[in-house]
């Protein structure tokens, strides 16, 4: 029994095009991926099926919910129709619930209306029961003193309490770690089996799509490109731009030699118009590609692609295809040395709020050299940023030692400011989230300019940490908001490299990025480390990620070290029952 269906959805802000003619539909039970790269127009079809969409933008064609014409609809006869009839769960809950309300207040509030108090209070316990949450002991907490995982847990619990018959999730996964994300997953297929529910599955995330989904749709720069069950789309796909997204996505299995990125990003779809909108990225683009927009066609049974020239291409696609899928890489052998360049030695930290405290390390203990690439997994609050924090001097350990190059960096305001200087030269950081720690009012070549001018780095020019990450000089004159989330993290790593480090900290410098963009970036802190002989330590909770960029890898759980070793051994045998469970968690 079909649900929804989407005609032509075509979404505007003025004369802008911003979605050009989408068309899906979604049965009872059946779950439904939207996959692509930011800026393709995911959440603005999500929004405006649930006419939803932000101020000064419209919508336009057919969506259709149980023969009902939305689109049509007076504001009043659309609220009806939203949260019993369909529901969306965010990416961030934080958008979602209110900071103000107890985690079951937020339940309560979209009860029906008609129940009693104590009606009203028992629907809440079961409903968070159906999330797997104990109402005793979290339906008082606000969201702030919740985990990311327990917050989606709830904002589910909420989107559900009116019993929706379908459920749009916009990226409801993509923040958490591996571990909460399978828990996450597992929990949505449970209920929608439980309800017999309809899911519209929004991400950028293709294995979590590939894994949960019956039907994937292909969405670039505004235009559907490909259509197709997800078993034969990922063992032979019929659109240039979803196999770039398969071959841009990291393996967990292996090591391989060169992740291979779609070059550049995705244009906006007036830019487009006329042609191809894959054309400008596509290796495989003819002139036929470029006279007309290509229409969205069967290309066998269930498979709808918009490529003009599948039939020429094909069997070279399926060949780069098999090509990449049993390509494996030697992880180099680092030698190791009695004097490390950074040693930590017995390190904890203990966090004290409001009369509590929380032990975020245990006594620690690692060791790094120069050139060596060493990984930092585990779930969130196992204590990875606050070990990589301490290293940088943005926090000091409680307890414990940390040396680097023979300097004692335990507490850096305790050092003169010749060490101080001195460590700045030879550690640096790249954060998760490069639009934080740039600010957005200085141009690129200021916010490089000053990392020149206070560390002194003689011989050094703007132009050329641009040319060292990949950017041309035109950048410079850019603001952050001018940069896509690829470019803006480049422009990180170029501050970074301004005084010359010999090692880098990079706290999850690709979870936030777009699986191509995220391929560019790996691929450019290996040329980095091939050309500059720079060390790192990767903190990161995608283990995949972990495969293609280190040597070492070591696994903390609670604040302590449970696992260490070479990244070969530690996935493909590993040990401890934690990373037996955090490798089992991958999606696949």
């Amino acid at each position: 029994m079909t649900l929804l269906e989407v005609e032509d959805l075509l979404v505007t802000a003025g004369d802008r095009t911003i979605t050009a003619g989408t068309t899906l539909t979604v049965a009872a039970g059946e779950t439904v991926g939207i996959v692509g790269e930011s800026g393709s127009g995911k959440s603005m079809t999500a929004r405006a099926i649930v006419r939803l969409l932000p101020p000064g933008l419209s919508a336009k064609g057919r969506v259709v919910f149980r023969d009902k014409e939305l689109l049509g609809l007076d504001e009043r006869a659309m609220r009806s129709v939203r949260g019993s009839g369909i529901t969306m769960m965010f990416q961030d809950p934080f958008t979602m619930l209110n900071p103000l309300l107890r985690s079951g207040d937020h339940i309560a509030e979209s009860l029906d209306r008609g129940l009693s108090r104590s009606e009203r209070r028992d629907e809440v316990v079961r409903r968070l029961d159906e999330v797997g949450i104990d109402a005793g002991e979290i339906a008082k907490r606000y969201p702030f003193q919740l985990s990311g995982g327990m917050r989606q847990r709830v904002g589910l619990a909420a989107a559900l309490a009116r019993d929706p018959e379908l459920l749009i999730a916009d990226e409801p996964s993509t923040a958490l770690d591996v571990t909460t994300q399978a828990e996450i997953l597992h929990l949505l297929a449970r209920v929608q089996e439980d309800r017999g529910m309809g899911v519209v599955l929004i991400t950028h995330d293709l294995r979590v799509a590939f894994s949960v989904c019956d039907r994937i749709y292909v969405l670039y720069a505004g235009s559907l490109l490909e259509v197709g069950d997800p078993g034969s789309m990922e063992q032979q796909p019929l659109h240039p731009y979803t196999l770039g997204l398969l071959l841009s996505e990291p393996a967990a299995d292996r090591r391989q030699s060169e992740l291979l990125a779609i070059e550049g990003s995705v244009p906006s779809a007036d830019d487009v118009t006329g042609q191809c909108s894959f054309a400008p990225r596509c290796h495989w683009a003819a002139e036929v590609c470029r006279r007309a927009d290509p229409p969205l066609v069967e290309v066998e049974p269930g498979r709808l692609s918009a490529c003009v020239r599948i039939g020429d291409i094909r069997s070279e696609m399926l060949e780069l295809r098999r090509s990449v899928a049993i390509d494996a890489a030697a992880i180099p052998l680092v030698d190791v040395v009695e004097e490390p360049l950074i040693s930590v030695e017995q390190v904890s930290k203990t966090f004290r709020a409001g009369g509590r405290e929380v032990e975020a390390l245990r006594k620690v203990s690692m060791a790094f050299d120069r050139k060596e690439s060493v990984g930092l997994v585990g779930e969130s609050g196992s204590g990875k940023t606050t070990l990589g924090r301490c290293l940088v001097g943005l926090e000091t350990p409680s307890a414990g030692s940390v040396t680097i190059d023979g300097i004692d960096a335990s507490d850096y305001q305790a050092l003169s400011s010749d060490d101080r200087a001195r460590l700045r030269r030879t550690i640096q950081v790249v954060f998760q989230d490069p639009y934080s720690s740039l600010n957005p009012r200085h141009t690129v070549g200021r916010a490089l300019g000053e990392a020149l001018r206070v560390h002194d780095t003689r011989g050094a020019s703007v132009d050329a940490l641009l040319d060292q990450v990949g950017l041309s000089s035109a950048y410079a004159k850019r603001k952050p908001a001018r940069l896509s989330g690829g470019e803006r993290q480049r422009v990180a790593i170029a501050r970074a490299l301004a005084v010359k480090p010999r090692f880098l900290v990079c706290d999850e410098p690709v979870s936030a990025l777009d699986v191509s963009v995220q391929a560019q970036i790996l691929n450019l802190f290996k040329e980095l480390r091939d050309e500059l002989g720079i060390g790192y330590l990767f903190i990161t909770h995608d283990l995949a990620v972990v495969r293609q960029i280190v040597d070492r890898a070591y696994v903390l759980y609670r604040g302590e070290v449970v696992e260490e070793g070479p990244v070969d051994a530690l996935f493909n045998d590993p040990q401890h029952e934690y990373t037996k469970r955090l490798i089992a968690s991958v999606p696949t």
